[in-house]
């Protein structure tokens, strides 16, 4: 583990010290715990208040109680759910995406159809009837002989067109699963935070981003993993052995076909637990992809279609803004294609923003500055480069020889459009 791997395994434990310590006071007032959405504000609002030293978290978890608790009385003033304050800062729409769209997004997942194979095999959810369990695996790579074994099986699946999977039926069933595999994983290396679907935002997990495709809606949740031992372990692979031909014959295999086998050369692979496969692998397809990984991981499991953004949309907070209210969050959109049309992007973009200024207010947006107000911001900067003190009279006779027609028509209001600039009274 280099410098930079170090701090950041530092400064993850440090805001999950002052998390802790967040939710510990929630709990002994019972109220519920900061949501995902919840420490998304905090952290973007006040990360860069502190140094990431010891007892500090006390200041940062103090902070954010008062920030969370204003958020949760506003909704409950405003009629509004307390715990769904914040999500809104994590609100993804996509707009519908015509059929060619749709299916070129599905052509592009064809290079990891024998990924979430293996995946399955090693989470139990793929293999033929009568010898399923022979591949469940707590690690990929468990060894190069069952990597084989699972792509030989599922070539004769193709040939013989069977179709050995049992993939999750609902995503209602997704969370519960990763739970319980979850359970009986051991806590041995880096943590790191697997995404997946879900359909309904169950209180007692943190997991209320919700994202909006089409006419179907769901939430994201995150899950704790781990990488495993650092460096991991290896195995070396060799010529076909017995326990290989066991294998084989166990997945179906006709017999004389383990004859017309090629002998393998000698090679290392690395052993890493499924979960955290699984969680790299979604995270790759998903910059792939341009999609959340929890999707991914939805398509690994659950069959649930991916589709690239067309016109995808969400909001996030603005760091050292105006937490809370349509000025402190900014809009991003992601556009899958030169083919999407300005007047399609132009409505997208129209319906969302109206969507979020229902929920905050047009009086909650700042005014932007206009030409004038730019102009006078470059005169001051310029002004104020050449003399030592402000010397508003001169500046304002100045002002006034330079642009005799400015909105300004007197000297106070020019010289306190300055100091509110500047969030100052005069």
């Amino acid at each position: 583990m280099d410098g930079h791997e170090a701090a950041a395994l530092r400064r993850e434990e440090w805001f999950r010290t002052a998390r802790q310590k967040l939710d510990e006071r929630f709990a002994a007032e019972g109220s519920p715990p900061a949501t995902d959405a919840d420490w998304r504000l905090v952290v973007a609002a006040h990360a860069s208040d502190y140094g990431f030293l010891p007892g500090e978290e006390d200041d940062l978890a103090d902070l954010a109680y008062g920030l969370i608790v204003f958020y949760r009385q506003r909704a409950e003033v405003d009629g509004r759910d307390p715990l769904s304050a914040t999500p809104i800062t994590g609100t993804t729409t996509s707009s519908d995406p015509p059929a060619w769209w749709v299916e070129e997004s599905r052509e592009r997942l064809d290079s990891a159809h024998l990924l979430r194979v293996i995946l399955r095999a090693a989470l139990g959810l793929w293999g033929p009837p009568d010898a399923a369990g022979v591949f469940v695996s707590p690690l990929v790579l468990r060894d190069a002989r069952w990597w084989e074994a699972v792509a030989i099986t599922e070539i004769r699946e193709r040939r013989q067109g069977l179709d050995f999977s049992a993939p999750l039926a609902e995503l209602a069933e997704l969370e519960p699963f990763l739970l319980k595999l979850a359970e009986n994983q051991p806590h041995e290396g880096p943590r790191r935070r697997l995404r997946y679907l879900t359909t309904k935002p169950d209180r007692s997990v943190e997991n209320r981003v919700l994202m909006v495709r089409g006419d179907r809606q769901f939430f994201v949740g995150e899950l704790d993993v781990y990488a495993g031992p650092q460096p991991p372990a290896t195995f070396e692979t060799g010529p076909r052995d017995e326990l290989l031909d066991e294998m084989f014959l166990a997945s179906g295999l006709p017999a004389e076909d383990l004859a017309k086998l090629p002998m393998r050369p000698s090679r290392t692979f690395e052993s890493v637990p499924t979960l955290e496969y699984l969680r790299a692998m979604s995270e790759h397809l998903a910059l792939y992809l341009g999609v959340d990984s929890g999707e991914v991981t939805a398509w690994f499991l659950c069959d649930h279609e991916v589709v690239s953004p067309w016109i995808d949309i969400h909001v996030a907070p603005r760091p050292g803004k105006a937490a809370g209210t349509a000025a402190g969050l900014r809009m991003v959109v992601d556009v899958g294609s030169l083919s999407v049309t300005p007047d399609a992007l132009a409505r997208a973009y129209s319906d969302f923003r109206a969507g979020m200024l229902t929920s905050y207010g047009e009086d909650s947006l700042p005014k932007p500055p206009d030409d004038w107000d730019v102009r006078r911001r470059q005169f001051m900067a310029e002004w104020r480069s050449k003399h030592e003190r402000a010397e508003w009279k001169a500046a304002w006779a100045e002002w006034q020889s330079r642009y005799p027609d400015s909105k300004w028509r007197k000297f106070r209001s020019f010289r306190n459009a300055d100091y509110a600039g500047k969030g100052a009274k005069p």
